[in-house]
């Protein structure tokens, strides 16, 4: 999401006021904290016949983090 530009978009909501923006802002940090949402929500893309990945997934892949597949004989 941060890749994707969340917080240029959250830049450019309009602050009517002290108190919105920082319920926005709280909201954005819940979203994208590692302690909160950021590390137990995931994003995937699927897509054919592309040898670029748009700008979202083109920092931070964590791919390398994931176990192994199971392989179904595990007891």
């Amino acid at each position: 999401m941060l890749n994707a530009g969340l917080l240029e978009e959250l830049a450019e909501w309009p602050v009517v006021h002290t108190t919105e923006y920082t319920r926005q802002s709280q909201a954005v940090q819940k979203l994208v904290s590692e302690a909160e949402m950021g590390e137990l929500f995931k994003a995937m893309a699927l897509a054919r016949n592309i040898s670029v990945l748009g700008p979202a997934f083109q920092r931070g892949d964590r791919s390398g983090m994931l176990g192994p597949a199971p392989t179904g004989d595990e007891s």
